[in-house]
């Protein structure tokens, strides 16, 4: 596995610990072998199909909230362009893991997304510290800012993971 894609495989499994809030986290392991034996436990977590479509939409709901909170504003989170390529990537990101596990229960994914999304967003902790509250509240700051940043991100990595031709600028002239 490239070190790319374990960084970003790491990024995801600790963005998934953290918005579960992973209440074991506190206690954690505690000799090396351990702590290996948990990372790679968390790293197959990510990667698996239905934890990833649940990751893409939960990110995909973010960006939305990002997008509609500053509708209208001058300083947006995302604009429309933007808000347009995290729609066609969760799109894709879709497409490509059902072609790999056509029995993936989109519809299921969908509503724990939206039902894990709101509880982060009465998370008093999760609005103050990862920016969260800033783009519910509809204030313009450089915490949001990164927190939307983070969501649109993670879509454009599994996109670019799923679909690495994307990532390629064609030559135009």
């Amino acid at each position: 596995m490239s070190y790319h894609r374990v960084y970003t495989a790491l990024i995801s499994a600790v963005a998934l610990a953290a918005s579960i809030n992973f209440a074991s986290a506190q206690q954690g392991p505690s000799t090396a072998e351990e702590k290996q034996r948990a990372l790679e436990e968390m790293l197959a977590e990510a990667a698996k199909p239905t934890t990833m479509l649940l990751d893409a939409y939960r990110n995909y709901l973010a960006a939305r909230q990002c997008f509609d909170s500053r509708a209208g504003f001058a300083l947006v989170y995302l604009t429309t362009q933007q808000m347009e390529e995290a729609k066609a990537q969760v799109k894709g990101i879709e497409a490509a893991l059902l072609q790999k596990e056509p029995s993936l229960a989109t519809n299921e994914r969908w509503v724990t997304a939206n039902r894990e999304e709101a509880a982060a967003n009465d998370d008093i902790a999760e609005l103050v510290y990862t920016g969260r509250g800033n783009v519910k509240e509809r204030t313009y700051t450089e915490q949001g800012r990164r927190f939307c940043a983070i969501a649109v991100g993670w879509l454009r990595e599994r996109y670019g993971d799923l679909y690495p031709d994307s990532r390629t600028v064609k030559k135009d002239f």
